[in-house]
């Protein structure tokens, strides 16, 4: 919460210690009150990433799929997720990004074009009310 008073007020304020037990001393002043609630904790999030066919020919369109939930398993609708690769599973590049649909699912297609071994995995950012979370990391082969 936070609340403001313009101008002075009388301001009376009793200490109390960590275990909420009164302290000794109860002040008396004039000044600006505020009040601040701490910000509420972001919900958390769950991600899953998968990849199909896997492994897939150079050429071949492939789908990367997967869904964004919340603790409780409810899809999260409109939220963008990033898809990052990496080729020594250390250094990860954003390479797609797409939105989550009504029930927090999410689809692109690429279509690698030469024979590789790519680390792959989603990510959502996070935003005011949800936390981030990546999801585990998929190996796709292009043959």
């Amino acid at each position: 919460y936070k609340i403001m008073v313009s101008g002075t007020c009388d301001l009376i304020w009793t200490v109390f210690d960590v275990n909420g037990t009164l302290g000794a001393k109860t002040f008396v002043g004039r000044g600006i009150a505020e009040l601040q609630r701490p910000p509420a904790a972001l919900k958390s999030t769950s991600i899953t990433y998968s990849t199909s066919p896997n492994p897939s020919l150079a050429g071949q369109t492939v789908n990367n799929s997967g869904k964004l939930t919340d603790l409780q398993g409810l899809g999260l609708a409109d939220k963008k997720i990033s898809i990052e690769v990496s080729f020594d599973n250390i250094t990860w590049t954003a390479k797609f990004t797409t939105t989550t649909a009504l029930d927090g699912s999410y689809s692109l297609s690429t279509k690698p074009t030469t024979p590789m071994v790519v680390y792959a995995r989603a990510v959502f950012a996070g935003d005011a009310n949800y936390g981030a979370s990546k999801s585990p990391i998929v190996t796709h082969i292009v043959n």
